[in-house]
């Protein structure tokens, strides 16, 4: 079974960074708000769906390290993301490899490197769907309030222009390395 399919509700403070940069139809979506200097703020979203928002929080946890050991503790009611199924199978393929990726990676599983890929890459028992959901929504869930922290300060769209360059020009200096 694929831990990614099926629909999933984000709770919480997360769902609302969700909605803060995502494009939707809620009506108590977050509104995270550009100018251009000349005219008033106005609406911006960066992601087309939740679940884009979601993948560049988990790559952004996994890349940097951060986990929220408590998932589950996000359950507050009356903030909710919902990701429909149609909206996993289109990103299945990416999801699952992050999820990996995890697993052989992350320094906290107490798991020998044979157990890591064995784990990484054998089907997941339909009984430990939730357990290893909640395991990904860690690193999704430290990533989402790394990338808010990150575009909190921005205010306009010069300042959204300036900050995706020096993002490409970090990962250009990553790759020469």
């Amino acid at each position: 079974m694929n831990i990614f399919s099926g629909d999933k509700s984000i709770y919480g403070r997360y769902a609302a960074i969700i909605k803060k940069y995502s494009r939707s139809s809620d009506t108590d979506a977050d509104e995270w708000k550009l100018s251009n200097g000349e005219d008033a703020a106005k609406p911006a979203k960066i992601f087309a769906t939740y679940v884009d928002c979601l993948y560049a929080g988990a790559a952004i946890g996994l890349a940097k390290g951060l986990k929220i050991k408590d998932a589950s503790s996000s359950n507050d009611k009356k903030m909710r993301a919902n990701i429909l199924a149609a909206a996993w199978k289109n990103r299945q393929v990416d999801f699952m490899y992050l999820y990996r990726l995890m697993i052989l990676t992350d320094k906290e599983l107490n798991l020998s490197k044979d157990e890591r890929v064995k784990k990484a890459c054998t089907d997941i028992p339909e009984s430990q769907e939730e357990f290893e959901f909640n395991y990904f929504l860690q690193f999704a869930y430290g990533g989402l309030v790394e990338l808010d922290k990150m575009l909190g300060d921005i205010s306009d769209f010069t300042g959204l222009s300036n900050y995706a360059s020096s993002v490409f020009s970090d990962l250009q200096d990553d790759e020469e390395e």
